[in-house]
Formats: C-alpha cells, sequence, structure tokens
C-alpha cells in the first residue's frame, strides 16, 4: 500500500525507489532464481528447480567453472546439449570456502573425466 501512495503522491523519491526496485530485482533474478539445487551419485547430476527434477548424466558435462569473486563461490555447469533448464546451470556448494576454490569443483571434474573414459 506503501508503494502506491508513494506513487500517487507527487514527491520526487519515487523515480529512486523505481530505480533501486529495478535493480534489485535484476540481482535477485540473476544470483537467486536461477540457482539450481544439485545432487550428484557415480555417474549422474540430479538437477531440481524446486519444481522439476531432473537427471543428466556426467558425460554429458561440457564444463564446470567456479567464480571465486563472488562470496557464495556459485558454480557453473555447461552441458554438450540443451536441458530443459538450458545448457548451462548455476548453483552454490555447501560450506564456505574463502581465499580458495572450493573442493567439490576438482571432484565434479575427476568425476566428468572417469566418466567419459568409460563411455
Amino acid at each position: 500500500m506503501g508503494t502506491i501512495m508513494l506513487f500517487l503522491s507527487g514527491q520526487d523519491e519515487k523515480w529512486a525507489f523505481l530505480i533501486v526496485w529495478i535493480v534489485g530485482s535484476f540481482f535477485i533474478y540473476n544470483f537467486c532464481v536461477k540457482l539450481k539445487f544439485v545432487e550428484i551419485d557415480d555417474n549422474c547430476l540430479y538437477i531440481s528447480n524446486y519444481v522439476k527434477k531432473i537427471k543428466v548424466h556426467l558425460s554429458e558435462v561440457d564444463e564446470i567453472r567456479e567464480s571465486l569473486f563472488i562470496n557464495l563461490h556459485p558454480i557453473l555447469i555447461r552441458f554438450k546439449n540443451d536441458t530443459i533448464f538450458g545448457n548451462k546451470i548455476l548453483f552454490t556448494p555447501k560450506g564456505l570456502y574463502i581465499f580458495r576454490g572450493h573442493p567439490i569443483v576438482q571432484e565434479l571434474r575427476d568425476m566428468v573425466q572417469k566418466n567419459k573414459n568409460i563411455s
């Protein structure tokens, strides 16, 4: 109700509020809504957006990257072929590793390499 009243009044702050709201919505969408929940076993990734869950074989993984400059160290997994979530997903691993990479990145790379050698 307060937001509607701000725009109905003649105050100039409404434009600053609108800009902050748009920028904030952009960051929430790009850094939270796009995140997936990922589980793994010996051969597959199980990826969920909390509504749908899919299974992707590790041999379908093309690239694994980690961003060390963002606090939660998001991990990007790019696939050879599209999934229902696209050709890449983003997730944040459990645990906090400051000033160094998360060990799950190397574990995933090793598992992918092992599955490529088997296939």
